[in-house]
């Protein structure tokens, strides 16, 4: 097993393979990333094992990271997070398609073979489509919390969020939405229809 870690919130230890020594083309592109102009993307996950799916938990990105120091013969790197790519989308890239760029989560919840979606209301925009349910994510909250928040105002359901599944950029004529669609099982709760048409 490679011995990796975060150290705090900005730094992360990481443990190269054994053949990649300092010496080597791939050890010196990692020390030497930011005069070469290449960048070293940071992919993190908190559990090897994802609990709801019993899969691989999805890896994050949540951006790129810059080398300190290194140290041993099987070269274990310090790199610092937080750099100018935060993983975050800047306000100029989300100004693309159909305007700015909206983030929103939806659930994909299962019952045995089956899975929940929800026909969307006549009067809202997209009316009577059917989506996983879920929605915009508000400004100070994760997408996690964003979910949660989402299936309890909707449904009145109190979710458990899993790993993500998939995430998708799409374009309507009116708004660009970046979809992130997260494994989750219902805790507490039947869900009710407080606003969607059906389910």
């Amino acid at each position: 097993m490679f011995n990796d870690y975060s150290i705090n919130e900005r730094l992360s230890h990481w443990q190269s393979q054994s053949t990649t020594a300092d010496t080597s083309p791939t050890g010196q592109r990692y020390i030497h990333h930011r005069e070469r102009g290449s960048k070293v993307l940071l992919f993190v996950r908190e559990f090897k094992t994802d609990r709801i799916t019993g899969g691989a938990q999805a890896y994050t990105y949540p951006g790129t990271a810059n080398y300190v120091k290194h140290e041993g013969s099987s070269d274990e790197y310090n790199m610092e997070s937080g750099s100018a790519d935060t993983g975050k989308i800047s306000e100029k890239d989300k100004q693309t398609g159909g305007g700015i760029m909206t983030e929103v989560v939806a659930a994909l919840i299962w019952d045995k073979d089956r899975f929940l979606i929800c026909q969307r209301p006549a009067n809202k925009a997209r009316g009577l489509l059917w989506e996983f349910v879920g929605g915009k994510v508000e400004p100070g909250e994760i997408k996690e919390q964003a979910l949660v928040r989402e299936c309890r105002e909707e449904l009145d359901i109190i979710l458990e969020v899993g790993s993500i599944v998939t995430e998708v950029t799409h374009e309507y004529p009116d708004i660009t939405v970046h979809l992130t669609l997260f494994n989750a099982i219902i805790s507490e709760g039947e869900p009710k229809l407080l606003e969607h048409n059906d389910m």
